[in-house]
């Protein structure tokens, strides 16, 4: 019966559907033979409930509409069902009442959200909305956590940039036609050894670098192009300075991740499909300079893509600068900054180049989950905004991954777990929630 971790979702699904409808994750069910002997602690109840949802949650981060609508109809009918164990009309009473609100849903009907509170003796199997800003699930008051890039994990997005910057520095020269350039490095061996150098070098110097730790990383040409797609529209230094003011008006210390070309005085402008020479004036210098005699700003070389540098800085341990100290923020943090992961990163880049050669599904929506702030403001023309006003996006406050997570009523530990997941063509707040009663 063990499933191997890489399956798709459906075939966990369809187990503990067939499991559920015949009644196995009762705490009055027999045991299903074999089920120990294949690995699993118990042959049944809710602890074979919680193991085969943990299982799922290793290989697969979310479900379709039809699988939950499945898992809902299978839990009804096994909890409807005559305990295994005992006929007793007690029991079956006790049993009706806590499926009675419960309705099958038909085959293609969509399943109704249901935020009303559950008692500890419901069964839970319920299309529920989180809220937002605290993680709790309405119908079990249980907190969804915000579930982190280990250890382990950073090294490994660590060598995953790495292995991205050697094969994107190789394409850059061939997309440039650089022929005499890229032939130099293919003899020398070096078409790649100078992008991975490069970023690891970068990756040295946040590691070793004293002072203050950065606390935000700014994705810079994001931030100058943003809401630039005008017919003034340009690479703008004035939105970079905006933003670093009003993050250290927040009591964070920035890093501006930016490409080299943007730190000449002449350059082409990505503000057209055509692209357009722009020439940076005395007051636009000064930005760059600024930044960098202020240890803000960190130029990304020639060939290099600046996106591998920012989702670098953005895991980065400092270790240098951190000296072994927690730089996150919590939410009653007396300074009144914003809670959450640090470094952030501010950028609205959505990424989908990088997402699925990147990494693994999960680790990028860890990644992203816990350290992007997206940001909003009127654009700047030249030197000019109308709104001085910005807004800024906090981290997720819970992780878009399946995740269990215990309640605080029933009497059996065993039964006393909530597991939700994220339905793929559900609302973003939206979970498939699975509650197995306290008592049965």
């Amino acid at each position: 019966m063990k499933i191997k971790k890489k399956t798709f979702s459906e075939n966990y699904v369809l187990v503990i559907a067939t499991l559920a409808e015949c009644g196995y994750f009762k705490t009055t069910a027999n045991e299903i033979a074999g089920a120990v002997s294949a690995g699993y602690s118990v042959g049944c109840g809710p602890k074979l409930l919680d193991e085969l949802a943990a299982q799922m949650a290793e290989a697969s981060l979310d479900i379709t509409s039809a699988s939950a609508r499945r898992l809902h109809n299978a839990f009804i009918k096994g909890h409807a069902k005559t305990s295994t164990r005992t006929t007793t009309t007690s029991i079956n009473d006790a049993i009706s009442d806590r499926t009675a609100s419960l309705k099958e849903i038909p085959s293609l009907a969509a399943m109704p959200v249901n935020n009303t509170v559950a008692s500890d003796k419901e069964l839970v199997v319920s299309r529920v909305t989180i809220d937002a800003k605290t993680g709790i699930c309405p119908r079990t008051g249980v907190k969804l956590r915000l579930i982190m890039l280990e250890n382990e994990e950073r090294k490994l997005f660590l060598e995953k940039l790495v292995k991205l910057a050697e094969t994107q520095y190789v394409a850059y020269l061939e997309k440039t036609k650089n022929s005499f350039i890229l032939d130099e490095a293919k003899a020398a061996n070096e078409s790649n050894i100078f992008a991975a150098s490069e970023l690891k070098g970068f990756a040295e110097f946040l590691s070793d670098r004293e002072g203050k730790p950065y606390t935000a990383i700014v994705d810079g040409a994001n931030v100058a192009y943003f809401g630039q797609n005008f017919e003034q529209g340009k690479f703008n230094y004035y939105q970079i300075q905006f933003l670093i003011d009003a993050l250290e008006s927040k009591g964070e210390h920035p890093l501006v991740i930016l490409p080299q070309k943007y730190t000449r005085r002449v350059f082409t402008s990505t503000t057209s499909s055509k692209g357009k020479k722009q020439i940076a004036d005395e007051k636009e210098m000064d930005i760059i300079r600024s930044l960098n005699e202020t240890g803000k700003l960190y130029i990304v070389p020639v060939g290099c893509l600046d996106d591998y540098y920012w989702m670098l800085a953005s895991v980065s341990d400092q270790t240098a600068a951190r000296k072994n100290e927690n730089i996150d923020v919590s939410i009653d943090n007396a300074e009144g900054r914003w809670p959450g992961t640090r470094p952030m990163l501010l950028s609205n880049d959505q990424m989908r180049d990088h997402k699925m050669e990147l990494l693994e599904p999960r680790l990028f929506r860890r990644w992203t989950s816990s350290h992007i702030v997206n940001y909003n403001f009127t654009a700047f023309v030249n030197d000019e905004c109308v709104d001085r006003e910005i807004g800024f996006s906090a981290p997720d406050f819970f992780s878009k991954e399946i995740q269990g997570n215990p309640t605080l009523g029933g009497s059996s530990a065993s039964s006393c777990m909530a597991w939700h997941f994220p339905v793929s063509d559900w609302d973003e707040y939206e979970r498939f929630c699975i509650r197995l009663p306290s008592d049965d």
